[in-house]
């Protein structure tokens, strides 16, 4: 149910951002006027398709809003979102280039680049010109198997997860927020027609 009205409101959005930033030919004025209640001789304006967009917008949110308001307490969703850097997060980023670390490896040939060498000599505890491709790949698996237990364990305990709450809440906040940006970003260009309108009276 509330991805649905989500949808609806995506779409709607949709069509303020679509007639704010288009110029608007005369078969989308034409489809308008029996919606805005026009004679066949009168002129649709950007600022009346606009105007009525964001009515209907507003009216979607404000349905979504009273929903919300009458929904029973068992009816909630509580949600708990991973947190940014987590330690699970972490760990998938650190295995995935691991194993990409990994591919390179095995995937050419010759000799160990110096760097490397000398670093996995430290590493594994012999000389560097016995470093050899095969050695560094087999610590490495033994890396990624250490991380994919670590990785279980995280998974398993929800400590890396936010703090519980009200999920269809937070989504009519939002909403909230986002008609009010996209009412800001249409107020010049209403204005603008206001200010035509009012010219061509004079």
């Amino acid at each position: 149910m509330i991805s649905s009205a989500i949808f609806h409101h995506s779409h709607q959005f949709h069509w303020c951002a679509y007639f704010r930033t288009n110029p608007l030919t005369d078969e989308i004025r034409d489809r308008y006027k029996a919606a805005l209640h026009k004679r066949p001789d009168e002129t649709v304006t950007e600022r009346d398709i606009l105007a009525f967009e964001l009515k209907r917008l507003e009216h979607i949110l404000n349905n979504f809003v009273t929903r919300r308001a009458e929904e029973k307490a068992y009816m909630m969703i509580i949600r708990r979102d991973e947190q940014v850097g987590s330690a699970s997060s972490q760990e998938i980023l650190a295995l995935a280039e691991r194993l990409k670390f990994i591919e390179s490896l095995e995937s050419s040939d010759g000799p160990v680049p110096a760097e490397l060498a000398e670093k996995y000599a430290r590493v594994l505890g012999c000389a560097r010109d016995e470093v050899t491709r095969n050695a560094i790949v087999d610590y490495e698996k033994k890396l990624v198997a250490e991380g994919k237990r670590r990785l279980h364990r995280y998974i398993e305990d929800d400590r890396y997860l936010g703090e519980p709450y009200d999920y269809k809440k937070a989504q009519m906040v939002h909403l909230q927020e986002r008609f009010r940006a996209e009412v800001a970003k249409c107020q010049p260009l209403l204005g603008e027609a206001n200010k035509e309108q009012s010219s061509g009276g004079e």
